[in-house]
């Protein structure tokens, strides 16, 4: 019974010790969550590379349709359009701007089909018919 005392008695001078605090820091359940899964973390390396590569790094281009640009003063040195609008009513009142919209909404829509395909393909026969269906019509 002594001994039992002992460590009980040992427990809880140790839970005195350590603040009370509920749950851990944000920065301690990343550090054991990167240490269970550090494989997960690892593969996910690529992919966050690729989106920050064609997601982010072509933000600044955004702000190139509102601006008046100057190759010698490069994107952040050109000066902003007095009317933001200025650059897409030029777009809009040319007579090429129906045909260029055209080509872009035919086109995604054309390689956004074709690249299924070949997955229904592999799929089976009901998939295949559905397939034609779309693509042949």
């Amino acid at each position: 019974m002594k001994m039992l005392s002992r460590t009980a008695s040992r427990v809880s001078s140790r839970e005195q010790k350590q603040p009370q605090t509920g749950k851990p820091s944000v920065w301690r359940r990343f550090k054991s969550a990167f240490r269970r899964q550090w494989m997960f973390y690892t593969m996910m390396i690529p992919g966050m590379a690729l989106i920050i590569l064609f997601c982010y790094v072509p933000m600044p281009g955004v702000a190139l349709a509102f601006k008046d640009y100057k190759p010698a003063l490069g994107i952040w040195g050109s000066e902003w359009i007095d009317p933001w609008y200025k650059n897409f009513e030029f777009f809009f009142k040319s007579d090429t701007a129906a045909r260029v919209t055209f080509n872009t909404i035919f086109y995604n829509v054309h390689i956004g089909f074709s690249q299924q395909l070949p997955k229904q393909q592999q799929r089976g026969p009901a998939w295949r018919r559905a397939g034609r269906v779309c693509v042949c019509g």
